[in-house]
């Protein structure tokens, strides 16, 4: 279906500053400061900028479809960014038509240290391909050895139903789970007992999110319509609370 070298869509970005409490039984409440998803570029560069507050946590979602393309990021503030494992298709699996595309994302976060304008910025070492940054920042997470448990994996066969690997958590933690794929366009459902905090519906993706005792959990979400493919990708993590 995708056999042009850009696609087109309006991205969906369901919560801005001040978004809300999402825990309420932690040491100290778990809140959702902002969300910044301003949709896909085909570019070579992509950015957000995101007014930060010292002592939050911010997750980026970098994705993109463009192989053999080397994406990186960076930010202006100079904070100290860990980077979850990149899940990749490549391009022989059928996932970009012609344009030699593929499916690509990757999760980061970092401590805030510093309360300013800061902009989050990927880019792509060759063309113009499909590139964005879906950026959201938390209050009441640890401020060290944030990440209790995190998985990821790539389509193990053609699905309608996108489903994260099982994780167990130790704590009550905020989960957060990213889903990617690079064929077609429209919405992405979120999987129960998670909150849609930004999708693409361009690209399409989807983060969701929810704050869960300790146990084993499976995130899902749906491709949209009728469409069933394995060109998806999910990443997810379980962040401690402060």
């Amino acid at each position: 279906m995708y056999d042009q070298p850009v696609r087109r869509g309006p991205l969906i970005a369901v919560c801005a500053l001040g978004c809300g409490r999402l825990h309420f039984d932690a040491v100290e409440r778990i809140e959702l400061v902002q969300v910044q998803a301003p949709g896909f570029n085909a570019a070579a560069e992509t950015s957000v900028i995101v007014s930060q507050t010292t002592g939050n946590l911010i997750v980026a979602a970098v994705y993109w479809d463009q192989a053999p393309n080397t994406v990186t990021f960076s930010d202006t503030a100079g904070l100290a960014w860990t980077a979850l494992p990149k899940l990749e298709i490549g391009a022989g699996a059928g996932c970009g038509g012609v344009t030699g595309n593929a499916t690509g994302a990757q999760l980061y976060y970092a401590q805030v240290t510093s309360t300013e304008s800061n902009t989050l910025r990927a880019t792509q070492t060759s063309g113009m391909q499909p590139l964005g940054i879906i950026a959201i920042e938390y209050s009441g997470l640890a401020t060290a050895d944030a990440v209790d448990m995190q998985v990821g994996q790539v389509a193990p066969s053609p699905s309608h139903l996108m489903s994260s690997p099982p994780i167990t958590t130790t704590e009550n933690d905020l989960i957060v789970a990213f889903f990617n794929d690079t064929i077609g366009a429209g919405t992405i459902d979120g999987g129960s007992g998670y909150v849609v905090q930004a999708r693409d519906i361009g690209f399409p993706n989807l983060y969701e999110d929810a704050v869960m005792p300790p146990g084993t959990y499976t995130p899902t979400a749906v491709l949209p319509n009728a469409q069933t493919d394995a060109c998806w990708i999910v990443s997810t993590v379980a962040f401690r609370p402060r």
